[in-house]
């Protein structure tokens, strides 16, 4: 995970797969906010669903939490190769048709 933007006052620590982002306290005033995003890249081997959740704790506030879920939707591929004919004669014009399928759920 990296913060793509945001406060100075946030950083990513922890090791992988088990990473923490903490912002140092900040004061909100009425109507203020503070916002940071986050973003990992994914592969092949990320396949599958990313519960994440984030906690605000303040002095004079109870403590509060938000969560979100994303789901890294992975291809599913497939891969034929049919010969025209089994056997051709000499002279004879020989092919293959190759079919690559994918029934998803994701791009490839």
């Amino acid at each position: 995970w990296s913060i793509a933007s945001g406060p100075g006052n946030c950083s990513i620590t922890g090791a992988v797969g088990s990473e923490v982002l903490h912002c140092n306290a900040v004061t909100l005033a009425p109507g203020a906010s503070e916002s940071v995003h986050v973003v990992s890249g994914t592969s092949f081997a990320s396949c599958a669903a990313y519960p994440n959740e984030a906690t605000l704790t303040a002095t004079n506030h109870a403590t509060l939490t938000a969560d979100a879920t994303t789901t890294v939707r992975c291809p599913s591929l497939t891969l034929t190769k049919t010969a025209d004919n089994a056997t051709v004669n000499a002279g004879s014009q020989i092919g293959f048709t190759i079919t690559a399928s994918n029934a998803g759920p994701g791009d490839a």
